[in-house]
């Protein structure tokens, strides 16, 4: 058994529902200084709105080093960014998925990352790996 004492949790976590203020999401990011990462729960497979003011809000958090997590709001299967145009683009952006982790899961994942690793490059790269059997 492994206690993490090192642990961060300045996460903002937000299930997209259709009709969400895309300047709310802008203001959190802008406004959050000490916003570390996001968790979003996107629809289906990994879908978000198109709009480009949320687009853009995104890319400013990963520009600003903020990481920014795709899950799915569905029971079963995973997020899988790679399925439509649109999630193609999320991953190029530096968008990183969640696979099939629960929220819980990824939330707990990315608390423990925050507080061992020195970049989001590193964050990005230890959460593709299973850490607990969680992927």
């Amino acid at each position: 058994l492994v206690v993490h004492r090192n642990v961060r949790s300045n996460i903002l976590v937000a299930r997209l529902v259709p009709g969400f203020s895309d300047e709310s999401i802008t203001q959190l990011i802008t406004q959050g200084n000490d916003l570390k990462a996001m968790l979003l729960e996107f629809y289906g497979t990994g879908n978000p709105t198109a709009k480009g003011e949320f687009l853009a809000a995104l890319k400013l958090a990963i520009t600003r080093g903020v990481a920014v997590v795709a899950c799915t709001q569905c029971v079963r299967g995973p997020v899988s960014l790679g399925t439509y145009a649109l999630g193609g683009h999320l991953l190029a952006m530096g968008v990183i998925p969640a696979d099939d982790m629960t929220t819980e899961a990824a939330v707990t994942k990315l608390t423990v990352l925050m507080g061992r690793c020195s970049s989001l490059a590193e964050i990005k790269q230890e959460f593709a790996k299973s850490l607990a059997g969680e992927k």
